[in-house]
C-alpha cells in the first residue's frame, strides 16, 4: 500500500526499498490467493511490489543493513538493495509489525531493540547520512527517544493491537511489510 502512495506522489521505484515477509498472500487462509486487499471493497495492494528482501531475508541485520546503507552487509542477499541517502535527502522509514515498549518485532530471528534502531540512527546522523528521516511505525507501541525524528505508533501501550474489518479478524499473515524510501 505504502509503496503504491508513494508512487502516486512522483516518488521514483529506483528510490523504494521494499522488505516484507510475503506469508499473506499466497496464504490457506486468504480468501482471495495471490491478493491482498488492504479494506473491505479495496483494490489489490500486492500486484506489482517488488521483493527487495523476503522471508527469512527479513531479519534484524538486513533491517539495519539497508537502512544505513551498507551494501556490503547484504551483498547476495535479495536485491542486495540499500538506501543511499546523503545529509541532503529526505528519508521515510515505514515499519509495521508487532511491538511493545522498546521493542519492535520481526519476522524472523530476534526482535529489533529500540536501542539498537536509536544507536544506528545516531550513527547515521553523525555521518551526516540524512536530512530528515521521518519513522512510519505501524506498532503497537514504540518508544524510541527524542532524536529530531518525526515517528507516529499506531497504538498506544494499553490498547492491544488487532486489525480487524466487521466480525472477522484477518487472520491469513503475521509478517509484517518493512520498507524505506530516499526523498530528494
Amino acid at each position: 500500500m505504502w509503496r503504491q502512495i508513494l508512487r502516486a506522489n512522483g516518488i521514483p521505484d529506483e528510490t523504494i526499498v521494499v522488505m516484507h515477509y510475503d506469508d499473506i498472500a499466497h496464504n490457506g487462509a486468504n480468501p482471495h490467493p495471490g491478493i491482498i486487499i488492504n479494506s473491505p471493497n479495496g483494490s489489490d495492494v500486492y500486484a506489482g511490489v517488488p521483493k527487495d528482501y523476503t522471508g527469512e531475508q527479513v531479519n534484524v541485520t538486513t533491517f539495519l543493513a539497508v537502512l544505513r546503507g551498507d551494501a556490503a552487509a547484504v551483498a547476495g542477499v535479495g536485491s542486495g538493495r540499500v538506501i543511499e541517502a546523503t545529509r541532503h535527502d529526505k528519508v521515510f522509514v515505514y515499519y509495521a509489525d508487532h511491538g511493545g515498549p522498546g521493542v519492535l518485532g520481526m519476522p524472523t530471528g530476534p526482535f529489533l531493540y529500540a536501542s539498537q534502531l536509536v544507536g544506528t540512527l545516531v550513527n547515521m546522523s553523525a555521518a551526516h547520512q540524512f536530512k530528515a528521516r521521518p519513522l512510519r511505525l505501524a506498532t503497537r507501541v514504540a518508544c524510541l527517544g527524542d532524536l529530531g525524528l518525526f515517528r507516529v505508533s499506531s497504538r498506544s501501550p494499553s490498547v492491544r493491537a488487532l486489525w480487524a474489518h466487521g466480525l472477522r479478524a484477518n487472520r491469513a499473515g503475521d509478517g509484517g511489510l518493512h520498507g524505506s524510501v530516499r526523498v530528494r
